[in-house]
């Protein structure tokens, strides 16, 4: 079965970013420590044209080792709990899955 990548943008709401960005790193390290099928678990600031951040944009990349674990890491409790308490932190939501090409 191939590795499963997901790439996740958010734009955030105004002055969200330290509580965000604090939930999201427990979540990504969380996932890497307590899921099997986790392999890699990034938190990445967008960089602009003119080489300034853009603070209010924050983009995770994560790699599964197959579709199964996507599926175990999609059920979690955690997930959930963590979907909630982003809720009011997040103007909008990106969401993209891909399978690995080898």
């Amino acid at each position: 079965m191939p590795q499963i990548a997901i790439i996740v943008e958010f734009q955030l709401n105004s002055g969200a970013r330290p509580q965000f960005e604090q939930l999201i790193r427990e979540h990504a390290q969380r996932s890497q420590d307590e899921e099997k099928g986790c392999l890699r678990f990034d938190v990445l600031e967008v960089i602009k044209e003119d080489g300034t951040l853009d603070t209010d944009c924050i983009w995770l990349t994560e790699l599964y080792a197959d579709s199964a674990a996507v599926k175990e890491h999609e059920s979690t409790d955690r997930l959930k709990a963590l979907g909630a308490a982003i809720a009011p932190l997040v103007a909008q939501k990106r969401l993209i899955k891909a399978v690995m090409i080898n």
